[in-house]
């Protein structure tokens, strides 16, 4: 996510599966900076894939993004984040919806924190409506099992929060 913000693309939706083997599937629904499709030109997808690959490749070093400025009118509509954490007792993950203004950088920003966290994301729906983003991600500690402590779920929660609203203050 965070090497297609590098190329100036937003993901629209996105569906996210991990299998019980840790392989995944991932697919995108990604538009340029104008919110239009991307053209269809083959260097630019050659691009984009080259970027990807080398991205996965060097996971270890993830670097932030550059911090990029948000137009007046994004700010001045923005609303606060909103999380919710559900914990089932039939299932071994942790369901984390968040909703917020959408903003660029959100899902980068998310999947930074999930990385210092040592989240892991089972499966995610990312769904963007309008200025609005409603994400629902399943999710569990690196023990495999759902984050179920309060003080884990308080920063996990708080440290969205902050995250995600801060991006409209830059």
């Amino acid at each position: 996510v965070i090497e297609l913000a590098r190329l100036n693309l937003a993901v629209y939706e996105a569906n996210i599966h991990t299998s019980k083997t840790g392989k995944c599937l991932n697919t995108f629904i990604v538009l340029n900076s104008e919110g239009r499709p991307i053209a269809r030109n083959d260097d630019f997808r050659k691009t984009i894939t080259q970027s990807l690959l080398l991205a996965l490749q060097t996971a270890e070093t993830m670097r932030p993004l550059p911090s990029k400025r948000l137009p007046r009118q994004l700010r001045q509509l923005a609303k606060s984040t909103n999380t919710i954490i559900t914990n089932e007792k039939k299932v071994h993950y942790t369901v984390l919806t968040v909703v917020a203004s959408d903003r660029p950088g959100i899902l980068s920003t998310i999947g930074i924190l999930f990385s210092e966290l040592k989240i892991n994301v089972l499966s995610a729906k990312i769904t963007t409506l309008g200025d609005q983003v409603e994400d629902v991600f399943h999710i569990c500690g690196k023990d495999g099992k759902q984050i179920n402590d309060d003080q884990s779920i308080d920063l996990l929660e708080n440290s969205l929060r902050q995250r995600i609203d801060a991006l409209v203050k830059t």
